[in-house]
């Protein structure tokens, strides 16, 4: 089944990286080389709530997915002016998708499931190699492959940090170049081409400025070209245009609290692209001590999005052109909240982390007319261990 392939993540970090403040700094400065080495092993639950059977087409519940995550990260310095690191990650899928639109007694559109025989796993291998030999700059290149029954990726980047005033302030930069290449599982039942490959481009800019000792702010814009076959092969009915240019600005805000020696961490993200989507996300973090080795973290993201211009709620073969009912297209909103907890003991340190999501028509900032039924609520728990020697 094919998901959504995203670009490297240590290239996104550019400007995504959360900027520390004093009281709650990480292990490792992300600015500085690895004095030491660190393993770190994380496992996540995902799973997305049944749907009822008002909104299927046969008329009975359906299970959706389930994903279990298990990633492999160690850190350690190379030489005088090097540090490497590496993520291997391991995924196990399982539940049911949808594969279009109907239309419903009701008039309401009812999802064509695709029953619960879904059962796949995805391998992922990925290398960041970072060089600090010229004073005042740090450079870093990445090589990442990715492999599941059905598609298979390989990303390469490079990145860069240049920093002036004594580290006031902070310009960073990124490049990275994706190839991807699908053979979807063939169902008689189905149409479905042989073979196709995608390919991505993406660049990404940003600057950071310390403002005074309790407060930061970091801007960043990005920008991804994608070219191939961009549509989705399991479903019924779903033809997209073969290009698509992503632009996205971010804002992040950090303000440390003397007072409560916390901080909170405001985020806004602009994002639009050539398909008439445009997004609004506003993520706020509180980040409280509760001790010198206890952290607490809770938090709430709100997103909206409009709709791709050639989105239809029902499939519809007497369309020419492009068309598509999948509900990541349609108008909707969504709520996250989270909460984590964060503790160290020596050179141990352990995350527990908890998140629910719920999305819907009615959380969308303009109006929606019909509402999709695929979208859905997922809760997502994460457990972290970390050991630094």
């Amino acid at each position: 089944m094919q998901k959504d392939k995203k670009i490297s993540g240590s290239l996104l970090a550019l400007t995504a990286a959360a900027m520390a403040l004093p009281g709650i700094s990480n292990n490792v400065n992300a600015s500085e080389k690895a004095d030491k080495k660190v393993i770190r092993y994380q496992h996540a639950s995902y799973s997305e709530e049944d749907l009822s059977g008002l909104l299927t087409a046969n008329g009975e519940e359906s299970p959706r997915y389930q994903i279990s995550v298990h990633q492999f990260q160690l850190l350690t310095p190379v030489k005088d002016e090097y540090d490497l690191t590496v993520n291997y990650l391991t995924e196990e899928m399982s539940g049911a998708s949808p594969m279009g639109n109907v239309i419903g007694r009701d008039n309401r559109a009812k999802l064509d499931m695709s029953g619960a025989s879904i059962d796949e796993s995805r391998r992922d291998l990925a290398g960041n190699l970072r060089y600090f030999g010229k004073e005042g700059a740090v450079y870093a290149g990445t090589l990442g492959y990715s492999s599941e029954n059905d598609y298979q990726a390989i990303n390469i980047g490079a990145e860069g940090e240049h920093y002036k005033n004594d580290k006031q302030q902070t310009l960073s930069w990124g490049v990275g170049l994706s190839f991807d290449s699908l053979k979807p599982t063939q169902d008689e039942r189905y149409v479905r081409p042989k073979s196709e490959d995608k390919t991505s481009f993406s660049g990404v800019v940003g600057f950071t400025q310390i403002i005074n000792s309790t407060t930061q702010f970091q801007t960043g814009a990005s920008l991804m070209h994608l070219s191939g076959y961009l549509s989705d092969p399991y479903k019924t009915l779903d033809q997209r245009p073969d290009r698509k240019t992503q632009f996205s600005w971010t804002n992040r805000l950090r303000y440390y609290l003397k007072k409560w020696q916390s901080s909170i961490h405001l985020d806004y993200r602009l994002y639009t692209d050539d398909w008439a989507i445009t997004s609004h996300t506003v993520d706020i973090a509180w980040f409280q001590p509760l001790s010198d080795d206890v952290l607490l973290v809770p938090s709430i993201r709100y997103y909206t999005q409009g709709q791709a211009d050639f989105y239809v709620v029902f499939d519809d073969g007497s369309i020419v052109g492009d068309q598509s009912s999948d509900f990541r297209l349609s108008p909707y909103g969504a709520f996250t909240t989270g909460l984590k907890l964060v503790t160290k003991a020596g050179d141990w340190k352990t995350t527990i982390a908890a998140e629910f999501y719920q999305s819907s028509a009615d959380y969308a900032l303009g109006d929606v007319k019909l509402a999709h039924p695929g979208l859905m609520e997922y809760s997502l728990f994460t457990m972290a261990f970390e050991y630094a020697f």
